[in-house]
């Protein structure tokens, strides 16, 4: 049975910035009110970016297709 390594989540928040993270992608993010918002990889946006980044929580959402994860765990669709 494989051991699981405990993970420091806040060191990996803090060396690790989701906006950072989620920009490293060629995602382009702009500030809107408590987010950062941009266009979501997952399908294609029209109109308003639906893809939301929380820095305060290190966590993205798309509120459109609802992908979603923290900074410390993976999505089905793109491991972060």
């Amino acid at each position: 049975m494989p051991h699981s390594v405990p993970v420091d989540t806040e060191r990996l928040r803090c060396e690790h910035p989701i906006a950072d993270v989620v920009g490293s992608y060629g995602i382009e993010l702009r500030r809107v009110g408590p987010a950062l918002v941009g266009r979501c990889p997952f399908h294609e946006d029209r109109g308003r970016p639906n893809l939301h980044v929380y820095s305060r929580s290190s966590r993205w959402i798309c509120y459109r297709c609802e992908s979603a994860a923290t900074s410390s765990a993976s999505s089905s669709k793109w491991t972060i």
